[in-house]
């Protein structure tokens, strides 16, 4: 069976060796809420909190820190390193948007704008899907920001 050229670009990107380390290495220890992470110098962190260890410099992931602001970080995606896949974080740790000062959601919403206009002039995305999920225990607040490829609009 041929595989069309999503299949293909999903199959290169999840083997990468980035990708392929931390789906190794990310797994949740034995029944205490702890996340064990062995960081890209092969150091063994045990973490409650994903974010709150990136954002205090604890471990060393293969993302790339692309811009901050007073509160949040904008970052490569951590486990899909797909051109353009930026996630927004928040510095402190909250899981819902509710939770935000109305000052720092008018920063999240400008840093948004920012963030969107970027990767239209410089990556020419020309469309993006964000998504914000509130489902997780073991990371702040963040926004997807997915671009839309050529290449992921093929359905095969």
């Amino acid at each position: 069976r041929k595989l069309s050229k999503f299949q293909q670009k999903k199959k290169s990107v999840a083997t990468t060796p980035a990708h392929a380390e931390v789906e190794r290495n990310i797994r949740s220890a034995m029944g205490n809420n702890m996340i064990e992470i062995i960081d890209i110098n092969g150091n063994k962190h045990e973490v409650k909190c994903i974010a709150c260890a990136i954002q205090s410099g604890k471990i060393s992931l293969p993302i790339e820190r692309i811009a901050e602001t007073e509160n949040f970080v904008l970052e490569q995606d951590l486990e899909w390193p797909i051109e353009g896949f930026v996630v927004i974080v928040s510095k402190r740790h909250i899981i819902s948007i509710d939770e935000f000062t109305d000052s720092e959601m008018e920063e999240l919403a400008k840093f948004m704008k920012v963030a969107r206009a970027a990767l239209r002039k410089i990556l020419e995305i020309s469309s993006v899907t964000l998504v914000q999920e509130e489902n997780t225990a073991t990371s702040h607040f963040h926004f997807w920001l997915f671009p839309w490829h050529n290449w992921t609009w093929e359905i095969n």
